[in-house]
């Protein structure tokens, strides 16, 4: 993996934290609306998950109310 490629993962993890932070929702209450569990979440949220997919972002547009290109913006 290149470093475009892990300043990608870092940066939608730092979206999901903000998106989180912003509703004022423990990581514990995402992983419960999600499904992704807390120690997967936090991996992401830190920017060291790498096997994440398109659904992925399905999920979390639903979790916040969001749209999906929202999720994915700024990375």
């Amino acid at each position: 993996m290149n470093e475009r490629e892990k300043e990608v993962f870092k940066n939608f993890g730092i979206n999901i934290r903000n998106f989180r932070e912003e509703r004022n929702m423990t990581i514990e209450h995402l992983s419960q609306i999600t499904g992704i569990r807390v120690y997967y979440l936090k991996k992401i949220e830190s920017g060291t998950a790498f096997r994440l997919s398109t659904k992925h972002i399905f999920i979390f547009a639903k979790a916040f109310k969001l749209e999906p290109y929202e999720i994915v913006r700024n990375i």
